[in-house]
């Protein structure tokens, strides 16, 4: 689906934008306040289309790119968008999510320190977290601590 398809979400009653979690972790931030309030004044989803990330590569279904806003803790913070704007797995069609493990290779490969290890989280909805209802997955490296420890901090819900 492409901006025209979020378009149509949104006038079937879908939110880009889940306001509440955006007031929740950015309402210190008044900068980001402002893009999150431009993506719902215009109804186009940031990331479908081209996206203002840096990108790693893609796939035939996939966009993997750096994640804007690091999280606490995470040495590297990458993002792997679909390029249909889905925004729960289960939209998700069988190539798709075969694919998947293409964009997670690609980064792999693009970032070798991932083969040390990293962590995935598949967000959805306002209670898994989401800030923009277009599905994405979170890939992140975390920095070690001085006892080997790694602690990534991102709230849920």
């Amino acid at each position: 689906m492409t901006r025209k398809g979020a378009l149509e979400r949104v006038k079937q009653g879908q939110e880009l934008v889940c306001v509440r979690n955006v007031n929740r972790y950015y309402s210190d931030k008044p900068d980001t306040l402002v893009k999150f309030q431009k993506m719902i004044d215009s109804c186009e989803c940031c990331f479908c289309g081209e996206v203002d990330n840096v990108s790693v590569g893609e796939t035939t279904h996939w966009r993997v790119v750096h994640n804007i806003f690091l999280y606490t803790g995470a040495r590297l913070h990458l993002l792997i968008l679909p390029r249909r704007h889905v925004t729960k797995m289960s939209e998700l069609t069988p190539g798709e999510f075969l694919d998947f493990s293409e964009a997670v290779r690609l980064a792999e490969k693009s970032f070798p320190m991932l083969r040390n290890g990293y962590g995935v989280a598949w967000r959805q909805g306002e209670h898994g977290g989401v800030t923009v209802m277009h599905l994405h997955v979170h890939l992140i490296c975390p920095k070690l601590g001085r006892k080997g420890q790694a602690t990534v901090n991102f709230g849920i819900g």
